[in-house]
């Protein structure tokens, strides 16, 4: 023999096989990544998968080969060399240097992509090097492997190179089945919060999220006097620009928010959880971020588009330490709170809760199974109720949105066809969902405050968010370099639902009585995003932050706020002790200092 096979002068069966072997490789590689090493059952689910679509995959591109070389050869040019006479070793190393080689292509084509729409800040001559340098390594791995079966061929022929593939493939199981690494599951947090079986005095304070909320767009609408109520809120409370560090991961910033504690504390670090047939959910966002993982990011794609897996939200039993609303509860206070995120399946606490599962909600599109009503509310004995006051969205007529941004009749069937992006559902059907949603939680939290009389009042509104992500260049076309908008009116779906928050801000508010504290906060801003390959609005690193009522001072502007400092400043507020383990201070330049010199700021030691 006086060369090697190539990978393109295969077998079918071969390159099945090799590239089959490869996935399985690689396979491990992604149960280790994703936290799933030492799991055997995930581990080798995840190994099968891989080996299934690799090898699949392999096949398809061989049976494109050959029908390329058929076409050639049916044209009267030479259609190329005959496969070699090689051992199986050679064989079966050419196939894995192919498959490598794919792998290296893929990861590239996924990095350009993902980084494109996701990491816009990143240099895209850095971006082109990095990858021209992970397809160079490529090849030069597949030319090793290929000279490795030429030289090593003669070593493990017959009944040697048998015994070294049982070998092998025993070897790779037994190291699957060591737990090198734990799960990510999440404890029970009981123990971690102080009992009291007196309330201590304090005020009453509503926490409103709201999902996406940024000054750009707020102070454009106070100008403009579309948020009569905010603009009071404004003049008379004290506002903050907060940072929120990227990745924008919405549920891990909502249960920072809500804990005081960082992401690598309270164990919610993702956006989206993967969930495949034999495999514990694990981060879909580790996919998009770890650069071994992104040719897995593809398998990922492919079986979500066969319908086999689908992506399921974080939820509260990822979270390991205690929630405002818990920490309120063991001190007697009763609580109310509402659709806040990673609050699904329902615990208990004092008051109500009715979580993120109930409703329409952003994470729909992702689930394939949805979640169980029967732990969406505690008590449970309220879900009834709760569903009662749920708003049902109309996807055909758009009646939400047609109502609350008053858009003409001929202007349905062209918004609902509205699509920047081909590959997810259009905007306003999405938007329609979330303000049903968002209309149903301020309906729940209307009805349940005489009922309740709760301290402490947390719920989150995402509507404003999804408005800016889909209609950015219709309501502001001068950010994207247009004098006006094709659709001037569906720009102002953006200002119904900062309209539909500003409403309902002003009936809680009345609701709760004059002692009210609010607290409003977003867990990200937004901006315009001209080059961005998923939505022409995207996520900005400047948040809002809004203190108003009681005894926090009117105008002022506070500077270095953290999401950190939120949760002692609601538990100061709400006048509980500061915990030993909170990271973050209480924001007492917000605070009249005659308030702060009749109740001192107590910390538990």
């Amino acid at each position: 023999m006086t060369g090697s096979p190539s990978p393109g002068r295969l077998g079918p069966v071969p390159t099945l096989l090799a590239f089959g072997a490869g996935g399985w490789l690689y396979g491990l590689v992604v149960a280790w990544r994703v936290d799933r090493w030492g799991s055997f059952p995930d581990t080798l689910a995840l190994a099968l998968l891989c080996a299934c679509f690799f090898g699949l995959l392999g096949l398809l591109l061989w049976l494109l080969r050959a029908g390329v070389r058929r076409l050639v050869s049916s044209r009267g040019q030479p259609a190329g060399a005959a496969p070699l006479r090689a051992g199986w070793w050679e064989r079966l190393l050419a196939g894995v240097g192919a498959f490598v080689l794919v792998l290296a292509v893929l990861a590239a084509l996924l990095d350009l992509v993902v980084t494109l729409a996701f990491r816009p800040e990143v240099s895209r001559a850095w971006l082109l090097v990095r990858d021209a340098l992970g397809l160079a390594t490529g090849a030069l791995a597949c030319w090793a492997l290929l000279r490795l079966g030429v030289r090593g061929n003669a070593l493990v022929s017959g009944r040697v190179g048998r015994r070294v593939l049982v070998a092998g493939a025993v070897l790779l199981l037994v190291i699957a089945a060591v737990p090198w690494r734990g799960g990510d599951g999440a404890g029970s947090f009981a123990g971690q919060v102080a009992r009291s079986r007196t309330p201590p005095p304090g005020l009453r304070l509503v926490l409103l999220g709201l999902d996406g909320a940024t000054w750009t767009v707020i102070d454009r609408l106070v100008a403009d006097g579309e948020l009569p109520h905010l603009a009071g809120l404004l003049a008379s409370g004290a506002r903050a620009t907060v940072f929120s560090p990227p990745p924008h991961v919405s549920p891990a910033i909502w249960t920072t928010i809500a804990t005081g504690q960082p992401r690598t504390v309270h164990g919610v670090r993702q956006y989206l959880l993967m969930r495949m047939p034999g495999v514990r959910p694990f981060p879909f966002a580790a996919l998009a971020r770890d650069k071994l993982l992104l040719p897995f990011f593809a398998v990922g794609l492919v079986s979500y588009l066969a319908g086999v897996a689908d992506g399921v939200p974080p939820g509260s039993d990822m979270v390991r330490v205690p929630s405002l609303w818990h920490r309120a509860g063991a001190a007697g206070l009763q609580s109310v709170v509402i659709g806040w995120p990673c609050t699904w399946p329902a615990r208990s606490l004092n008051g109500l809760l009715v979580s993120d599962g109930l409703g329409p909600g952003e994470f729909d599109v992702f689930l394939r199974r949805p979640r169980r009503l029967s732990q969406a509310v505690y008590p449970p004995g309220k879900l009834g109720w709760a569903q009662s006051l749920q708003v049902e969205p109309d996807v055909e007529k758009l009646s939400v949105l047609v109502q609350r941004a008053g858009l003409p009749a001929g202007e349905v069937a062209a918004l609902k066809n509205y699509r920047p992006n081909r590959l997810l559902p259009a905007p306003a059907l999405l938007l329609e969902r979330t303000l049903a949603a968002d209309l149903g939680r301020l309906n729940i939290a209307l009805a349940a405050l005489p009922r309740y009389r709760p301290r402490l009042l947390a719920l989150v509104l995402n509507g404003a968010d999804m408005a800016m992500h889909g209609f950015w260049p219709q309501r502001f076309p001068q950010d994207f370099g247009r004098e006006q908008s094709a659709h001037p009116a569906w720009g102002r779906l953006i200002d119904a639902a900062y309209r539909l928050a500003d409403d309902g801000l002003q009936k809680l508010l009345e609701a709760s009585g004059p002692d009210t504290v609010l607290v409003l906060v977003s867990d990200h801003g937004m901006r315009p995003d001209p080059h961005n390959l998923i939505w022409p609005g995207w996520h900005d690193s400047r948040a809002v932050l809004l203190l108003a009522g009681g005894p926090l001072r009117p105008g002022v502007r506070l500077q270095r706020v953290a999401y950190l400092d939120l949760a002692p400043t609601i538990l100061y507020l709400l006048g509980l002790e500061i915990p030993a383990g909170l990271p973050g201070r209480v924001l007492t330049e917000a605070i009249e200092p005659a308030y702060l010199a009749a109740h001192p700021v107590r910390r538990r030691q």
